[in-house]
């Protein structure tokens, strides 16, 4: 029985996608040995799952939908840039941090609960912070990046997406499995 890396995320509207890609861009060029994420790839996970039989995915994706309608759409608001994880002692991230209030949590906590049945590989529950992992560094940060100051406006998600991710040489590579219509 063949596994799946799975995972529910919010997709970025894209002009909210292309300012992160353009602080990127802008962190890169003093930034080494990070591995960035690709515009086309920015998301908000929701919850990652591990892996998850592949037999299981169209039950999977059946409770997700029931779970996902169910919540409201939340609103996200950007909070800022940062190392990533907050308090660690060894940030070895850069998120763009947004606030997505009760909504945010709520939906968090019927993806979480209706896939575990599923998801015997889910992570320990934590708190739920709203965030695009914009790169990734194997040696960790050095120094607090000069993060800029952009102000993206507010967005509210319509849907919540089933992800594959599949991991290569290269970084990983997601795909759509199902989108999820949010309660309006």
């Amino acid at each position: 029985m063949a596994g799946k890396r799975l995972f529910a995320a919010i997709a970025l509207p894209p002009d909210l996608a292309g300012e992160i890609a353009a602080e990127e861009r802008r962190l890169a060029g003093g930034l080494r040995g990070g591995r960035w994420t690709a515009e086309a790839d920015l998301h908000i996970t929701v919850c990652f799952f591990g892996d998850v039989e592949e037999e299981d995915v169209p039950a999977l994706t059946r409770v997700l939908t029931a779970a996902v309608s169910s919540v409201p759409a939340p609103q996200f608001l950007f909070d800022g840039f940062t190392a990533a994880p907050p308090g660690s002692r060894r940030q070895s991230m850069i998120w763009a941090v947004f606030d997505g209030g009760e909504e945010y949590a709520e939906l968090v906590r019927a993806v979480r609960t209706a896939a575990g049945p599923f998801a015997l590989d889910m992570p320990q529950e934590k708190e739920a912070i709203a965030h695009v992992t914009m790169a990734r560094f194997r040696d960790g940060l050095a120094a607090r990046p000069p993060f800029g100051k952009a102000a993206p406006a507010p967005f509210r998600a319509a849907t919540c997406d089933l992800m594959e991710s599949r991991l290569t040489p290269a970084g990983p590579v997601y795909s759509v499995l199902a989108r999820m219509d949010l309660r309006r």
